[in-house]
């Protein structure tokens, strides 16, 4: 679930850090001078989250933009609001909700349907963890 908050962090960035990455050196020194302090370091803290994610994450997080991309202004700012929702969780409930989304995504669509309709599904999640997963869903491929 991790890949979740990863595509929250870097909604909107990676073609950044593309660009950012076929800079000279010396075009990236001065880029990271002329910013904030605060902000630099966010972004370079971001920067390295980003080079440590494998070829296939890097790629899963592209569909993930590209589907963020087919949303409204309003569904965004929505499915925003449902992450943060969830990374606002007591960290138990969290760990499970995170751990259902990434499963789910996983599946075939007719076995997560099967499987958020089930009893079992019903009664792991309170109704508000399912509908969190079910909104989180909704947007991620």
């Amino acid at each position: 679930m991790t890949a979740l908050i990863l595509a929250l962090l870097l909604a909107a960035q990676p073609e950044w850090v593309e660009r950012f990455e076929r800079l000279t050196p010396e075009q990236r020194q001065r880029l990271l001078e002329r910013m904030p302090p605060a902000r630099r370091a966010e972004f370079q803290r971001r920067l390295e989250r980003w080079r440590a994610t494998s070829p296939e994450e890097r790629e899963r997080l592209g569909r993930d933009l590209g589907a963020m991309r087919q949303l409204t202004p309003r569904e965004r700012e929505h499915f925003r609001e449902t992450l943060k929702e969830i990374a606002d969780l007591p960290a138990e409930r969290r760990r499970a909700v995170r751990g259902a989304i990434q499963t789910l995504r996983g599946m075939r669509p007719e076995r997560r349907a099967e499987m958020l309709a089930s009893e079992r599904f019903a009664r792991r999640f309170a109704e508000a963890d399912q509908r969190l997963i079910r909104e989180a869903l909704s947007v991620l491929p």
